[in-house]
């Protein structure tokens, strides 16, 4: 599925702004967005295979933290009592 985008004047009008207020070529700004965009896709994509492949380790394992221990130990981050993670169970 391809997908077509429209450059209409108020789109070309908005770009030229901002790559002036950014110092850049309209192009320059362009592949910046791009680049943006296509390593928000790249982690968003790493993450549902992590995800995927921690699902997978559980189903098979069962070891797990709950939503309360992991929430109690990033609550100890940043301050004098921090402590390492806890040890998974099943």
């Amino acid at each position: 599925m391809e997908a077509t985008l429209i450059f209409d004047k108020n789109l070309s009008t908005r770009i030229r702004q901002l790559a002036i207020s950014a110092k850049c070529t309209n192009e320059i700004l362009m592949q910046k967005a791009i680049l943006d965009y296509v390593e928000r896709r790249e982690a968003k994509s790493q993450f549902i295979e992590e995800s995927l492949e921690s699902l997978a380790q559980f189903k098979t394992h069962g070891a797990h933290l709950t939503h309360t221990e992991i929430e109690d130990w990033l609550s100890t981050w940043g301050t004098d009592n921090e402590v390492s993670i806890p040890q998974c169970h099943r």
